[in-house]
């Protein structure tokens, strides 16, 4: 019994080599969670610092300069309208995505927008034009959309010479939007297809497509 005492003492006392590496792995792992953990903080210390001086900053820079570039079906004075823009004004930093959906969307045929800038104060719209490719009918009306089937604008007797395509069921179709179908369904397939048709030598040799 004193034997078996003793045995057990040891055991308590002089733990096992494969013990004291586990404790030790153990140790290692809450300290390198630790350190993540500190320089997560810091950087989130740093960030509530910089934003609100980087905001000051912004609100300070004003627009010296407007520089539109790319083709447009829009003048320079409906461009900046509708983007809300005039020399003078707070440089846009922090709402440019809000002034390219708005000229996208107001704007039909614009396929894209990109604002960036030249500090200290110029501002650089780049623009991307839209092209009528197809004719279609929607709610008993006729209009002209692009190959991706955003919808351009009502279209009369000078978009003559566009295919005409027959669509599946339309739920909703508004200018300056994409056309959603009543089933749910995206149409990839459609778009691809209009897409390469366009880009094709069949382009003005065809009529009218049914889907």
């Amino acid at each position: 019994l004193e034997n078996y005492k003793k045995g057990q003492e040891d055991n308590i006392m002089f733990p096992t080599a494969k013990a004291l590496r586990a404790e030790e792995a153990t140790l290692d792992d809450r300290r390198e969670k630790a350190k993540i953990l500190m320089i997560c903080l810091g950087i989130a210390l740093v960030l509530l610092l910089i934003w609100p001086m980087a905001r000051y900053a912004a609100s300070h820079l004003v627009v010296e300069n407007i520089r539109i570039e790319g083709s447009s079906a829009y003048s320079g004075e409906e461009i900046l309208s509708t983007a809300e823009l005039a020399i003078g004004d707070s440089l846009p930093i922090f709402r440019t995505g809000g002034m390219e959906n708005a000229l996208c969307t107001s704007l039909p045929y614009l396929k894209s927008c990109k604002i960036t800038f030249e500090l200290p104060g110029t501002v650089i719209i780049t623009l991307t034009d839209e092209a009528p490719a197809f004719c279609a009918e929607i709610f008993g009306e006729f209009y002209a959309v692009s190959a991706d089937l955003r919808v351009l604008e009502r279209a009369d007797e000078s978009f003559s010479h566009l295919i005409y395509i027959e669509l599946p069921l339309v739920s909703r179709a508004i200018v300056g939007e994409k056309i959603v179908f009543a089933d749910g369904d995206d149409c990839d397939h459609i778009t691809e297809f209009l897409t390469l048709l366009s880009n094709s030598e069949l382009d003005g040799r065809i009529d009218k497509v049914y889907f």
